[in-house]
């Protein structure tokens, strides 16, 4: 039934004149956009207040680090020195080779990049993320099935898939949907269903969970898929490339669940409810705290600046109406540009309103973090 499937599909989604879409960029581009709402439902249900701007330059930050950290891992694990005589075909990705684990790797660092810009917390933003990530990982996995990619040993069990090809007529382990089901479905139900404590559960807990049930799952597969023909084996005739890169990945998950359940750093509160609105003459401008508190109501941008600068009674927290929309490479360009110049908040001194403010800085539960 599933050799049927599969020899039914077509790996091109869409194709008109010189353009070409395959499903494999249409799982990349749907993972990401999925991977944002579930972080930004996720957000609203623990009390945060990002906004939509927010979450997608996050999400840009990541898959931009993604896409760099799964070609070079690539390049570097799984090349065999064929890159290094070939350099130019590094930049070639439409010839295929990506390492979810320098995706993971990449995805990290692009994303904390942001979050520094922001002044957001990059732990926080770590543990929203990962929830929402397994539905892409599902996607990619399926795309590996419909390109007839990273197939798995022979079987004769009854859903074995004849791929053909570089395959052979043997039927072969399915092993892309058995990662999509277990990296995909099985993660996030697991994720999810840790979201919805309340209290959240505290910082890097969902990010540990999430690399130790990958790392489990991705070693455990790797027994019932080809290795990549150019390396084999790495280890006698059991263990893969991937497994290797996977124990790290086992020993720093375990490790970041017990420092999350020791430290029980709580997810900070971005704005405190029944805060008044801002507004009003007499403004002063306040340096934005340090920590993973943050406030939720100004942003490194040259609006800030400009306005400080000319302007000593008041400030616009935060991109203008006009440039809320944007986001994407424009705007986090300009960002990272400005991202240095700090942020200030718009805070009228010596009034309730003021005291709530300087009193939430302080995360919930009464914690501050630094």
């Amino acid at each position: 039934m599933l050799t049927e499937l599969y020899q039914s599909l077509d790996p091109v989604a869409l194709s008109v004149g010189p353009i070409t879409i395959y499903w494999y960029g249409v799982a990349y581009v749907l993972g990401a956009l999925i991977t944002g709402i579930v972080m930004y439902r996720t957000q609203r249900r623990w009390g945060l207040n990002l906004t939509v701007d927010d979450l997608m330059m996050v999400v840009f930050g990541v898959v931009i680090g993604l896409v760099i950290g799964a070609r070079l891992f690539y390049v570097i694990f799984y090349g065999d020195g064929f890159y290094w005589t070939h350099p130019l075909e590094i930049f070639m990705t439409n010839h295929g080779g990506m390492s979810f684990h320098g995706g993971l790797v990449g995805g990290i660092v692009g994303g904390a990049i942001v979050c520094r810009i922001y002044h957001i917390s990059a732990w926080t933003i770590a543990d929203l993320a990962v929830i929402g990530v397994p539905i892409a990982l599902c996607l990619g996995r399926c795309a590996n099935f419909v390109n007839g990619e990273l197939w798995g040993k022979p079987t004769d069990l009854p859903w074995g898939v004849v791929f053909g090809g570089a395959a052979g007529d043997v039927a072969r382990h399915p092993s892309q949907l058995y990662e999509a089901f277990l990296e995909g479905v099985v993660l996030f139900v697991v994720l999810y269903l840790m979201s919805r404590r309340k209290p959240p559960l505290p910082q890097g807990t969902f990010m540990g969970t999430f690399i130790l049930g990958y790392g489990i799952v991705r070693f455990l597969i790797e027994f019932v898929r080809v290795p990549d023909a150019q390396l084999g084996y790495i280890l006698g005739d059991v263990i893969t490339m991937g497994q290797l890169l996977s124990l790290p990945l086992i020993v720093i998950g375990i490790g970041l669940i017990a420092y999350a359940l020791h430290a029980k750093r709580p997810q900070p509160c971005f704005r405190p409810k029944n805060l008044p609105k801002e507004g009003g003459e007499g403004k002063t401008l306040v340096p934005a705290p340090q920590g993973n508190c943050r406030l939720h109501t100004g942003r490194p941008f040259p609006q800030v600046l400009i306005k400080g600068l000319f302007h000593s009674n008041s400030v616009s927290l935060g991109p203008p109406s006009g440039f809320r929309s944007l986001s994407g490479p424009p705007f986090l360009l300009m960002a990272m540009l400005f991202g240095s110049m700090g942020t200030f908040r718009s805070i009228n001194p010596g009034t309730p309103e003021a005291a709530a403010r300087l009193a939430h800085w302080d995360c919930m539960y009464g914690k501050s973090w630094s």
